[in-house]
């Protein structure tokens, strides 16, 4: 159409309307039909005008930039959130559907959140939440079309679990009210710890409610597990609850761990009357308010909308009373998918969103309770975020300084193997089953934890003869006198006992947990500890933890040296003996060549060639060929005819190559009469070669 407004000679007219017509169509496609979005929003009463003027503000951006994105808003449809959820929802159905949105920008309280998810739910409408950062919201199969531009609360799980990491408390309690967040972050903690990798062990996991004889009974199974780190999710009405009766457990003195999530850290002194010091908590830092957000989210539904195929369209008669199209839901599908996938640096700093729908960012204080000016307090003592881990220093609970040791000390189960001077096993020395040295242990006959204990509560009655009277016997020894040191000093007791099918550990089937000897009881929880000469190897240490080495056996591999005696023909062992023949013929023929050509030369020495006193002959020729191969320099009669003289001169060539390679194989032959073998450790593959065939030939 326009190329026809111009008058142009016939030939040139066809040329212009060919080159700029592509150029004229893609202009008209990029100009006419950019992306035509509708959002409707849900702003609290108190400050909807000012949200509104932000959200007004940011469409009017977009689409003054529109060539840009690519996307063109219409003018937002704007309601107030009232206090009843009932209410918000009937105006959401019969003033924002019917207006076909295609995503809702929602800011207001928990409950109305809620409700509204469960409508873009049913419509497939997205649903961009602003301030609430419940862990409800995460689970993808209530809540499929809501995102938000907020941090979950599971993050705290990765913050608690840096903690844990930290101080190397891979087994723990989880003690959780029975709210509704508290499954979720019980499972989110499982999920990121245990599910992860199998060092971590969840030992309990209880849900406790408001009643005093509930709280009793979920103390008492946490009471008698070995584990004395507890992680707590509770609101501070339950822990205030929770806290007064675990004292009389003796769970909040020295030697205990408790790390709170951020419900529990609360500044009412109604309810810190009840908590204990060494509590470690966590708070939530929120770096940007809510406008800077809000702005992030009008330039996330732009340049999500873009995304979107062209094909897929609203239907223009939504209703909340009505099942909506295929199409309408698989439009909306396609946008919240393609929300979740953009990223961009926007006002309140990086938007990315998780998979299931969150802010893929998050900021926390770490905070410890103590006792200021008459009253607890939280101090901080730490941060945690998604990119940096910082903790000072600790008071625990007990008003102590010193890192507890997160387990049950009154009685730690030990295994060994009875291995000298490390440990030595001896029986008691009478009827009582006293020990004159060493320290009482059992020599177990299984790897049942349960009957391992029973055999040990027999052991402290001597005089009661009993089904475990074989077990008793007295251990000593090296690893013993270190046990004796370090439950002096760390301030624990324990029980010791050899282990039943006297092996240190070997893998014995495919499974995690195939294995025997004591690695086998520690990963089967029938020990908390091995001790004894045990080699740290890359298997073992993939299932289990090893302190640093306590001692250094300096042990050392010997070799015996290779005793080799001269022999006569010593000099002829760097070549072949085919070798050494070759070369005999060859010098034979060399001379013998010689020997002809100066012969037939009329100038040679001969007889008929020139009138000499002396002739060239065999001998003559024997003698040049083997003085020069062995570079030798002997009188000789020289040849004349020029024949022999090139000849004789290749040979000189072949015989110097030749007593080259000699010299450097009797050289390289002398040196290895006089090596021995290497061998790095008992991991060379030169050992384990030896003993495999070893092994193969005799077995």
């Amino acid at each position: 159409m326009l190329v026809r407004c111009f008058i142009l000679p016939r030939g040139i007219g066809h040329l212009v309307w060919i080159l700029f017509f592509p150029c004229i169509a893609i202009a008209t496609n990029a100009t006419t039909f950019p992306h035509t979005v509708k959002i409707g929003a849900l702003f609290s009463d108190e400050y909807i005008t000012r949200y509104t003027d932000v959200l007004q503000q940011g469409v009017r951006k977009i689409n003054t930039n529109h060539t840009d994105l690519g996307v063109v808003f219409h003018e937002p449809v704007v309601l107030p959130a009232s206090a009843n959820p009932v209410h918000v929802l009937s105006r959401v159905c019969n003033e924002l559907i019917v207006n076909n949105v295609s995503a809702i920008i929602a800011i207001s309280s928990e409950a109305t959140l809620f409700s509204l998810s469960m409508v873009g739910d049913f419509l497939g409408i997205p649903i961009i939440g602003i301030g609430s950062r419940s862990f409800a919201f995460s689970n993808k199969d209530v809540h499929p079309m809501y995102l938000r531009l907020e941090s979950s609360e599971s993050f705290q799980s990765y913050a608690i679990k840096k903690v844990l990491e930290r101080h190397g408390w891979f087994d723990f309690s989880i003690i959780a009210s029975d709210h509704v967040d508290s499954l979720a972050f019980i499972q989110y903690l499982t999920n990121i710890t245990t599910t992860s990798s199998k060092k971590w062990k969840i030992v309990n996991s209880v849900v406790f409610t408001h009643d005093k004889r509930d709280v009793n009974s979920k103390l008492t199974s946490v009471f008698d597990s070995k584990t004395r780190v507890f992680v707590l999710h509770a609101t501070p009405e339950y822990a205030s609850l929770l806290f007064k009766e675990a004292k009389d457990f003796g769970l909040m003195e020295e030697g205990n761990v408790w790390l709170v999530t951020e419900n529990v850290v609360t500044g009412d002194p109604y309810y810190l009357k009840h908590y204990p010091e060494g509590l470690v908590g966590f708070r939530y830092i929120n770096t940007h308010d809510t406008i800077p957000k809000l702005q992030d989210a009008v330039e996330l539904l732009a340049r999500a909308s873009i995304k979107i195929p062209t094909n897929l369209k609203i239907e223009s008669n939504r209703s909340c009373w009505s099942q909506p199209s295929k199409e309408s839901v698989a439009y909306g599908t396609q946008y919240y998918s393609s929300l979740v996938n953009t990223s961009f640096q926007g006002h309140s700093g990086l938007i990315s969103l998780d998979e299931y729908g969150n802010l893929n960012k998050a900021a926390f204080e770490i905070l410890n309770s103590r006792q200021q000016g008459g009253r607890l307090a939280w101090r901080n003592i730490g941060s945690w975020s998604t990119e940096d881990f910082q903790l000072e220093g600790i008071q625990w609970p007990g008003n102590s300084s010193q890192l507890p040791l997160g387990i049950n000390t009154e009685k730690i189960m030990i295994v060994a193997n009875e291995e000298k001077p490390f440990i030595f096993e001896n029986a008691p020395h009478d009827a009582s089953h006293s020990c004159l040295t060493g320290v009482p242990c059992l020599k177990a006959s299984n790897s049942d934890r349960a009957d391992i204990e029973r055999a040990f509560a027999a052991y402290e009655e001597p005089t009661v003869q009993s089904n475990y009277s074989d077990m008793k016997r007295c251990c000593s020894g090296l690893a013993v006198d270190l046990l004796e040191k370090l439950s002096d000093s760390v301030g624990f007791e324990y029980n010791l006992y050899l282990v039943a099918d006297l092996n240190h550990g070997a893998k014995i089937g495919s499974g995690a947990d195939d294995w025997n000897g004591m690695v086998g009881d520690l990963l089967r929880a029938t020990a908390d500890i091995a001790i004894s000469s045990f080699s740290i190897t890359a298997e073992r240490s993939k299932v289990i933890d090893f302190t640093s080495p306590f001692f250094h056996s300096g042990f050392s591999t010997l070799v015996a040296k290779t005793q080799v005696e001269p022999q006569l023909d010593s000099f002829l062992a760097p070549l072949e003996w085919t070798v050494w023949i070759l070369v005999f013929v060859t010098v034979n023929i060399v001379a013998i060549a010689i020997t002809v050509f100066e012969w037939m030369s009329p100038y040679g020495l001969h007889p008929r060639g020139r009138n000499r006193n002396y002739t060239f002959g065999l001998p003559s020729a024997l003698n040049i060929a083997f003085s020069i191969l062995f570079s030798h320099t002997v009188k000789s009669k020289p040849p004349k005819c020029m024949t022999s003289r090139f000849l004789l001169n290749v040979w000189g060539a072949f015989s110097f190559i030749f007593f080259a390679s000699y010299t450097a194989n009797l050289a390289a032959f002398m040196a290895g009469q006089m090596s021995h073998l290497q061998i790095d450790g008992i991991q060379d593959e030169k050992v384990r070669m030896s003993v495999c065939c070893h092994r193969g030939r005799y077995s």
